[in-house]
């Protein structure tokens, strides 16, 4: 499962660093030039800024996930220590019970 999330983390790294070269290049370019692409280059650049929108967005609802598994995870864990500590007590009451017979 890690892989497919490696891979793509490496095609983003090589996206970002396609468009920083394409920065450079962009801006050393002649102005001809730069009217033809900069249409492009503006669609990109909000596709671009889509994306990252959307991994914030998806960090967001990860980290309310997460903090709504943190308070589930603490209710479950205050139900086992009642739990065992019911069972501790019946565990008690029964070996007093069993003392008090052999008494």
């Amino acid at each position: 499962m890690d892989e497919p999330t490696t891979g793509r983390q490496e095609y983003v790294q090589e996206l970002k660093a396609e468009r920083d070269a394409l920065r450079v290049k962009l801006h050393l370019v002649s102005m001809d030039l730069k009217d033809e692409v900069r249409e492009e280059w503006h669609k990109l650049e909000h596709y671009w800024a889509k994306l990252k929108a959307n991994a914030k967005q998806f960090g967001n609802e990860v980290q309310e996930v997460l903090e709504g598994l943190e308070d589930d995870l603490d209710d479950v864990a205050d139900d086992v220590e009642d739990l065992g500590e019911e069972i501790l007590d019946d565990i008690r009451r029964g070996y007093q019970k069993i003392r008090s017979k052999l008494d």
